[in-house]
C-alpha cells in the first residue's frame, strides 16, 4: 500500500484510512513507529488487523469503529499494558468479542468505546 510507504518516509504521527474500503491492512503498517493517532474507522469489509499493529509504541488513539472485526490480536493488548493507548473506539464491530485484559484500569483510558459483540472472551 503506497500510502503506508509515503506515511513511514514522512515520519507521520497522525494517518486516516477511514472509509477507505478497506478489506485487509498490510502487515508493513507496523513500520510507523512514530504513529500517534490511527483512523481506521467506517472499513465496513476490514475483518482483522495483523500483529504488527503492535510495533506502533507511540500510538495513543486508535479508531476501528465500522468495521468487521471479531477479535483483536494480541498486541494490541500489549499497547494498552504499555499504557500508551489511551483512547480506543470499537462501537460498530459485532462479532468482536473484547478480552477483559484490555480494558485493565478504567482510570488509564481517556476515551474508550466499546459498544461491539462481547466483553470477556471466556
Amino acid at each position: 500500500m503506497r500510502v503506508i510507504e509515503r506515511a513511514a518516509k514522512e515520519d507521520l504521527q497522525s494517518l486516516s484510512l477511514s472509509f477507505s474500503q478497506l478489506s485487509s491492512l498490510p502487515p508493513e503498517i507496523g513500520k510507523l513507529t512514530s504513529l500517534q493517532s490511527l483512523d481506521l474507522s467506517g472499513n465496513n469489509q476490514l475483518s482483522a488487523l495483523p500483529e504488527s499493529i503492535g510495533h506502533l509504541a507511540q500510538l495513543k488513539r486508535l479508531n476501528l469503529f465500522g468495521n468487521q472485526l471479531s477479535v483483536l490480536p494480541e498486541s494490541v493488548l500489549a499497547l494498552t499494558e504499555a499504557n500508551g493507548l489511551r483512547q480506543l473506539d470499537l462501537h460498530g464491530n459485532d462479532a468482536l468479542g473484547i478480552p477483559r485484559e484490555i480494558l485493565g484500569p478504567l482510570t488509564h483510558w481517556s476515551r474508550a468505546v466499546l459498544n461491539c459483540g462481547s466483553l470477556g472472551r471466556l
